[in-house]
């Protein structure tokens, strides 16, 4: 890859993969250090991923290692967190109830999100879907859908407001 090729392919691909992992780990130092491992692991086997992956894959792939080295950091952290605890005690385990506490209400409220996306009619639940749940940005999902990306921008913002009525009528309930 030219100096040029390298440098887009970075411009092209290093927020997506920044912002997956940033959710998952919630630390921006971890996430930086994620994507820039991410894209070396890609540069280093490019001849052999080039020839079998066309963009949308190439895409596909980065994201999903992204992902998976994110879910290994926490992974082993937690592990960290786990053999601390066996050593500092009590106090901690108080403290991962609360944190557990909050997880749950986090994964509560996402799920709602999830269901109320469920029940918007295209092409609001597409367009939230890629946006908010895949992590594509308006001009990559305007390139998917061949939508003009002021049109998708439009869409998500009426999508997310059909959103919180419905979050707000079943709140009411």
């Amino acid at each position: 890859m030219t100096r040029k090729e390298l440098s887009d392919f970075y411009t092209r691909y290093s927020r997506r993969l920044f912002n997956t992992s940033l959710r998952i780990v919630g630390n921006s130092q971890d996430a930086e250090e994620i994507m820039h491992d991410t894209l070396l692991k890609f540069l280093l086997r490019e001849n052999d991923l080039l020839s079998i992956l066309n963009d949308y894959q190439v895409s596909a792939w980065l994201t999903k290692t992204c992902a998976r080295a994110s879910i290994d950091l926490i992974r082993s952290r937690k592990q960290l967190v786990e053999q601390e605890t066996e050593l500092l005690g009590d106090n901690i385990i108080d403290n991962q109830q609360e944190s557990a506490q909050q997880r749950e209400l986090i994964e509560y409220k996402a799920q709602q999100i999830a269901d109320s996306i469920s029940q918007l009619d295209q092409p609001y639940k597409t367009i939230l879907t890629l946006v908010l749940i895949e992590g594509f940005d308006y001009s990559e999902v305007s390139q998917i859908t061949g939508s003009k990306e002021t049109t998708i921008r439009s869409q998500f913002s009426r999508g997310k407001e059909k959103i919180r009525n419905i979050l707000h009528y079943d709140n009411r309930r």
